[in-house]
């Protein structure tokens, strides 16, 4: 296993302006982000309608997941589905009501507009889903809304409001926005009204984690923090690092299992990068240590594999693992085969040996839109007298040395 990667200056600044051009080509279109902002919008206000099913129990409608998380990826293939995750939030509920009985309440009112009848998918097991699939512009992605229906404190936006604006938190902190949610396998589905014993989640004090964990090495905490949870949070182009490194791993697990079931859940990921990061302020330096430092975020205890939540040290995101172990397989591939990408790509003695490693890793289509992406930027800097060589060679908007425009075709980097 590779322990250390040492990287050049020219290596360094060549290979993060390329991961993060990539990386940016993952996200979801302005058109897209907008369609989806439309739909959990529409979605929140009919559950949440005056003199509604639901009117008396405080709805309120929540984002969670790699949306929320700023990690959300387009998939491989246009007219793939992206799945976005949501929460209905039921701050009251009836006084002898199961979980069976507030999921029905959530199915029942989305049953009684004639839009979301058309659109929902069957029952899930935690979840209600509704299919946006044929309203969609052919040119775009289908997509569909996981609804998680659950039940919180009658302060809960304000506990998590001050959850948010905290820069030091304990497990027991975040556990203080855990929500209580309806699972269909729960053996007591039926019966239990007391929601102290329905299932713990808690993807509100996860984000919050999530956004401390961005903040390693940083003098300011409020760059990267929100104010509060309801809203979806803003689209940004300026994605951290961290949130980059995530989107390209995601994408390289989708590019070497595609669509397997068994390949490694964004979940596992996302907390194990997490984890690993180390406040790097380059998208290359950053990603090869967390491809070499995830491993070391797994903890084994009487032979089974245990990735905890770091929210929630009582659930193991790979509990899984040991009824299918195929899932711990995939994983370890996964892994192998990023810690062999990275290896060859610090060692690539050509632009034509990093192309077909980078193709392989993330596909031929969006690296070569990336190479073509770059060859023209270098030629407007040129062009523009903007393109210097500093005192290392390396070449870039700054530097010391104007690198001089030219009318003839030669073996620029990309070109």
């Amino acid at each position: 296993m590779i322990r250390k990667i040492e990287l050049t200056e020219a290596q360094r600044a060549e290979l993060s302006e390329f991961l993060m051009i990539l990386a940016q080509k993952l996200d979801i279109t302005e058109t897209e982000d907008k369609m989806i902002r439309d739909s959990y919008n529409a979605v929140g206000t009919f559950l949440a309608q005056e003199g509604s099913l639901l009117d008396t129990y405080d709805v309120a409608i929540s984002p969670q997941g790699s949306f929320n998380l700023g990690t959300i990826i387009r998939p491989i293939k246009e007219g793939d589905d992206l799945d976005v995750d949501l929460v209905c939030e039921l701050k009251v509920k009836g006084l002898n009501w199961t979980q069976a009985d507030v999921k029905e309440k959530v199915g029942t009112r989305l049953k009684e507009s004639e839009i979301y009848k058309k659109i929902l998918d069957t029952e899930g097991r935690r979840c209600w889903t509704l299919l946006y699939r044929d309203n969609a512009p052919s040119s775009t992605m289908k997509y569909h809304l996981d609804i998680l229906p659950c039940v919180v404190d009658k302060d809960y936006k304000n506990i998590v409001n001050r959850t948010f604006s905290a820069s030091i938190l304990e497990e027991k902190d975040y556990d203080k926005v855990a929500i209580r949610i309806t699972d269909r396998n729960d053996p007591n589905y039926y019966t239990e009204t007391d929601t102290n014993k329905w299932l713990k989640s808690n993807p509100f004090g996860y984000a919050k984690w999530f956004e401390l964990q961005q903040c390693k090495g940083k003098n300011d905490i409020h760059v990267y923090s929100r104010a509060e949870i309801n809203p979806l949070p803003n689209k940004k182009k300026d994605k951290t690092v961290l949130q980059r490194v995530i989107q390209l791993l995601k994408r390289h697990r989708d590019i070497l299992f595609e669509g397997s079931e068994d390949k490694p859940i964004s979940i596992i990921i996302t907390t194990l990068a997490a984890k690993a990061y180390n406040g790097e302020n380059d998208i290359i330096s950053a990603f090869c240590n967390v491809v070499l430092g995830m491993g070391e975020q797994i903890d084994v205890q009487n032979g089974i594999i245990i990735i905890k939540n770091p929210v929630n040290s009582n659930e193991n995101f790979a509990d899984k693992w040991k009824e299918t172990p195929a899932k711990a397989k995939a994983f370890y591939k996964w892994l192998n085969s990023l810690e062999k990408f990275v290896c060859n790509i610090i060692n690539s003695k050509n632009k034509e040996n990093l192309a077909n490693e980078i193709s392989a890793a993330f596909g031929s289509d969006i690296t070569m839109k990336t190479f073509s992406d770059i060859a023209e930027k270098r030629t407007a800097q040129r062009v523009a007298g903007n393109l210097r060589m500093g005192n290392k060679g390396i070449i870039s908007n700054t530097g010391n040395i104007i690198v001089q425009n030219h009318n003839f075709y030669g073996n620029e980097n990309y070109e």
